[in-house]
């Protein structure tokens, strides 16, 4: 099934007047069900949308409704010295040994009915297009080591994978070199 979509790259105004309400429910439709969903939430999707709604690349359907997003810091140590942290977010501080590597740190979901069908890449691709190389060394994720999406983000780059135990779960900073995709398209 092909849909037709539209990457839009919103201002913090536009993301919080017309698109945060699709964003949210696409981050309660794919956040993990055996844990708190709104403190998730606010641990983790809030702050981007109160302090970094510039950060983010959507994907909208011919309605214009969101059905994919890419949200990004530039700079993970600098969050970490400004954001009060929330209990799930503290998890960040396990890889800060690695942000000079990886600075940007990236969040992604993909509405469930719309996935497996290259908006995650093209998300991606906007993404990076918009990413000075020469100013920013890499760029990473953090999921559960068993989590599903391993695979998709081993397809689309982040290769450079460094395990740590947080006492609750086993996580995954999956990294990319911006200086490895420099000229590829």
């Amino acid at each position: 099934m092909e849909h037709s979509l539209t990457l839009h790259i919103p201002t913090s105004k536009d993301l919080r007047a017309k698109f945060q309400t699709d964003v949210k429910k696409i981050f309660y439709q794919t956040a993990a069900k055996n844990i708190d969903r709104d403190k998730l939430f606010s641990d983790w999707l809030a702050p981007y949308l109160n302090h970094y709604g510039d950060n983010f690349v959507l994907a909208l359907n011919r309605q214009e409704q969101v059905v994919g997003y890419l949200n990004f810091c530039l700079n993970s140590s600098q969050y970490l010295e400004h954001h009060a942290l929330g209990a799930n977010q503290r998890s960040m501080l396990l890889f800060r040994d690695l942000f000079n590597d990886f600075p940007i740190h990236c969040h992604m979901n993909v509405d469930p009915n719309f996935q497996g069908h290259g908006i995650g890449r093209k998300l991606i691709k906007c993404f990076l297009a918009q990413v000075d190389s020469q100013k920013y060394a890499g760029w990473h994720i953090i999921t559960s080591a068993d989590a599903s999406n391993r695979y998709f983000y081993q397809k689309t780059g982040l290769t450079i994978e460094h395990h740590r135990d947080s006492g609750w779960a086993s996580l995954l900073l999956m990294g990319q070199k911006l200086s490895d995709i420099v000229g590829e398209s």
